[in-house]
């Protein structure tokens, strides 16, 4: 896999870990599983411009709408240096370097 194979959708899926885990299980009942990872914004942010919107919505928000996400993922896909390192942890976790969107799917939820 090369960073131009690198979608913004995938990295869309990659950042979602920035916020924590919801199940509603209707009638009211709501169960949020952790804070959202800290440990996922740190790894983002040297990647995000300085200035850019994106790092000032992740460094001020522990918990983001989807909109707010899609900023930090269009911001990110202009890394080169950030879809390397994904192309690096796909191919740790996955032994390969052709990745389905299912497998992408399943590290992310």
């Amino acid at each position: 896999m090369t960073t131009s194979e690198i979608t913004v959708k995938r990295i869309f899926k990659s950042i979602s870990t920035l916020n924590p885990i919801v199940h509603n299980y209707g009638k009211g009942r709501v169960i949020v599983e952790g804070q959202g990872s800290t440990e996922e914004a740190r790894r983002i942010m040297p990647y995000l411009g300085e200035d850019s919107l994106a790092k000032k919505i992740v460094s001020t928000s522990s918990r983001f709408s989807e909109k707010q996400l899609w900023v930090v993922a269009y911001e990110l896909m202009k890394s080169e240096e950030y879809k390397q390192m994904l192309i690096a942890e796909w191919t740790e976790l996955y032994g390969g370097d052709d990745f389905a969107d299912d497998e992408i799917d399943y590290l992310y939820y």
